[in-house]
């Protein structure tokens, strides 16, 4: 009876010490598996996740209160313009006017020296064959003298023209970047004897629609221009590039805001909220958790190193850092995409 008992007993015994082995084997394995790092995988797999929103920059414009009457207009809503376009004016009519009448005298006076000049040529030709022809003479004569009239009468005419036309042009507004004629508000146009401007007259949108955000430091130090950030529009991925990261000050706030650029050009899209992803690593620019970089400190200056893995060999090797965060290193030498890490105890 005692032996029934027995050889069960055993048997579980070894059973259970089989499995408890197996078991931590297991644990044993997984935990030097979480303590590695494999550079090919971590590069592909390891990204930034940014929130954003598309977005255009605008630029309103405010027209000068207590005026006796409305600027002029150079521009229509829905305009492509480019830079240094003139997009309203405040001079009056009658110095639109006034211009128009002298670019017409000038171009009178041009084509009456242009009549005066071929006649001169003509009777010069004319006097080559006949040189003691008298009238001739007198014709050249007063020709030349019309010629010369004329001539001054340009120089009082193209003066004005340029007084006048930098009057204007100091009173005129004018297109700072590339970009579109987003909206002209006509009822504030007609405001313009009161001295508060509430709204503006005109907007001005840039060319491209943009996708902007903010993000914290240690995810602004990691981003880079010409960086793909991926994202889904209308369930379809779309991809940008990183513009530009800049910290920005607002009072005692500071916060880092950054800008993409964006193939989509429909303004529908303009406020769309979107979550985007950046694989910012690559093998000579990679940042790894500080878990497996160690420093090292002399009297001449900091070294890091990383434990590479050879089969069942671990050896120490130097590697050059360039930038840090909080919890991460960049490592921009001494590392390929065939090593694999071990994390440091």
């Amino acid at each position: 009876m005692k032996k029934d008992w027995v050889l069960p007993l055993i048997l579980g015994s070894i059973i259970l010490i089989i499995l408890s082995l197996s078991l931590f084997a297991y644990i044993s394995k997984t935990n030097d598996e979480k303590n590695k790092l494999y550079l090919d995988d971590y590069i592909k797999e390891n990204q930034l996740h940014v929130k954003g929103e598309l977005s255009r920059d605008t630029i309103p414009y405010y027209q000068k209160g207590n005026k006796s009457q409305p600027v002029t207009l150079h521009v229509a809503e829905g305009d492509e313009i480019e830079v240094g376009k003139p997009l309203f004016s405040y001079e009056s009519s009658d110095s639109v006017q006034a211009q128009k009448v002298l670019d017409l005298e000038i171009d009178n006076k041009l084509i009456e020296k242009d009549q005066k000049e071929g006649q001169l040529l003509e009777r010069e030709q004319r006097l080559q064959n006949n040189n003691n022809n008298e009238t001739l003479k007198a014709e050249i004569n007063w020709l030349e003298n019309e010629i010369r009239k004329i001539d001054n009468d340009l120089d009082i005419l193209n003066i004005k023209s340029d007084e006048l036309t930098n009057k204007i042009d100091r009173q005129t507004i004018k297109a700072p970047k590339k970009g579109k004629v987003l909206q002209i508000n006509q009822q504030q146009l007609a405001k313009h004897t009161l001295v508060n401007q509430n709204e503006p007259i005109m907007i001005i949108g840039s060319e491209k629609i943009k996708i902007k955000g903010q993000v914290n430091r240690d995810t602004a130090l990691q981003m880079k221009k010409d960086q793909v950030m991926k994202f889904k529009l209308d369930d379809k991925e779309t991809e940008g590039k990183i513009i530009s990261v800049k910290q920005k000050i607002d009072g005692e706030r500071i916060y880092f805001e950054y800008e993409a650029s964006v193939d989509v050009d429909n303004p529908y899209y303009i406020g769309q909220k979107i979550k985007g992803s950046i694989k910012h690593n690559t093998v000579n620019n990679i940042w790894i958790p500080k878990s497996y970089v160690k420093e090292k400190k002399n009297k001449k200056k900091t070294e890091y190193y990383v434990q590479k893995v050879y089969g069942k060999d671990v050896n120490e090797e130097k590697v050059v850092v360039n930038g840090a965060t909080k919890d991460a290193l960049l490592i921009t030498k001494g590392l390929t995409t065939i090593d694999e890490l071990k994390k440091y105890e």
